[in-house]
């Protein structure tokens, strides 16, 4: 069931090292899961509230002014005036992807364009906000399907 991958990626990040903004994020995912599960409701159903709506352009407003900065889910939810679970929900609904998700996208876009200017991938992890280089490396690949280094030598040669 779909609906359970939530719970597996949840668990992976509870027993597998990880940042703390992703447990937050899969810990944030797991339970609207389980809470779809519950209910039999369905994102698609209704769109959202506008008082959701005004919420997430809030969230979103802070993370894009402080992507490369350690944002809680608790001080974001706080901003967005909204609890945590209904703000995720809500954030993924609107945006397409959950906010941990959504800053590491703005954090590996700026990172591209950092290498593409020749810095060092230390210091393009310390400057987007990654702990460090491994977290880097890890999401870099992921998401562009390169290394940094693959990448920034693929530029270099253009």
């Amino acid at each position: 069931d779909p609906r359970g991958r939530p719970l597996v990626a949840l668990h992976r990040r509870l027993f597998g090292p990880d940042d703390v903004e992703a447990l937050e994020q899969a810990t944030c995912e797991a339970l609207h899961a389980l809470l779809d599960v519950v209910s039999s409701s369905s994102p698609a159903d209704a769109a959202l509230p506008a008082s959701q709506s005004a919420a997430v352009v809030r969230a979103r407003a802070l993370l894009d002014e402080r992507f490369t900065e350690t944002v809680g889910l608790d001080e974001l939810a706080a901003h967005a005036r909204l609890d945590k679970f209904r703000l995720c929900r809500a954030f993924r609904e609107e945006v397409g992807l959950p906010p941990h998700a959504y800053v590491t996208q703005r954090r590996i876009a700026l990172a591209q364009d950092l290498l593409g200017r020749g810095l060092p991938q230390a210091e393009v992890a310390a400057r987007v906000g990654f702990y460090d280089q491994s977290l880097l490396h890890r999401h870099f690949k992921r998401i562009v399907r390169l290394t940094p280094g693959a990448f920034a030598r693929g530029l270099a040669r253009a």
